[in-house]
């Protein structure tokens, strides 16, 4: 018969003693749960002490314990292979090419500053976005020239669309357009603005207007960037 009820329980478990022939029978805690207590928490009490529950226990600290090692062994198998401490590089031009500080002035005078790509040499203006699908840490990339010309840009190559801002010798705004991307064309349309400049300033479609690169504003190249 299983037993339903503390009593029940308590009734078939033989008196122990301490050993010493004659003395009276010993109290335990588990064993002999104190008088007055819920019934299902004395049966789990006594249950505890037997050597099944005794060994349940000792089985879950044993689970405890082997999980504990495969949590410790599972972090550090996220942590990097050879970890350092080391210089942060939040951004890195492409190769051959360098970085500027710059400042737009919107019309309404709210300045944004920054740090573009630098494409200042006869290579870096003909290569400019070409292949790249982005710069990472940068918002575009600046082209500056030796003196006010009138050439006109082509996106041939470039994976993306890219709206362009030109400025004059004094940085005032000129015009803009967007250009669509142009692989491995011959025949990629000609972008050039309504009058001479000096500085062009590439970002990808939709970019401008953020930076306040917009009819009426003004680009100033500032040199080093912040933490260059």
């Amino acid at each position: 018969m299983v037993p339903s009820t503390v009593a029940e329980v308590t009734e078939q478990r033989p008196d122990r003693t301490d050993g010493r022939l004659g003395s009276a029978p010993v109290e335990d805690a588990l064993l002999d749960p104190p008088v007055g207590l819920p019934p299902e928490i004395r049966r789990r009490l006594w249950l505890a002490g037997t050597d099944g529950g005794i060994r349940r226990i000792r089985l879950g600290l044993v689970a405890l314990a082997v999980l504990g090692v495969l949590s410790f062994v599972a972090v550090g198998a996220n942590r990097p292979a050879d970890p350092r401490l080391g210089p942060v590089t939040p951004r890195q031009p492409p190769a051959g090419f360098s970085e500027t500080g710059f400042r737009v002035t919107d019309p309404g005078g709210q300045k944004t500053e920054g740090c573009a790509v630098a494409a200042a040499a006869e290579a870096q203006w003909q290569e400019g976005y070409m292949v790249k699908t982005s710069l990472p840490g940068y918002p575009g990339m600046i082209f500056a020239f030796p003196s006010p010309r009138d050439g006109a840009f082509f996106n041939k190559n470039v994976p993306i669309a890219l709206d362009i801002a030109w400025f004059g010798a004094d940085g005032a705004f000129v015009d803009s357009a967007t250009m669509a991307p142009c692989l491995n064309s011959e025949s990629c349309p000609l972008f050039a603005p309504k009058a001479p400049y000096q500085t062009a300033l590439e970002v990808p479609a939709g970019r401008l207007a953020p930076l306040g690169a917009v009819a009426g504003s003004r680009l100033d190249l500032t040199g080093d960037c912040p933490g260059g």
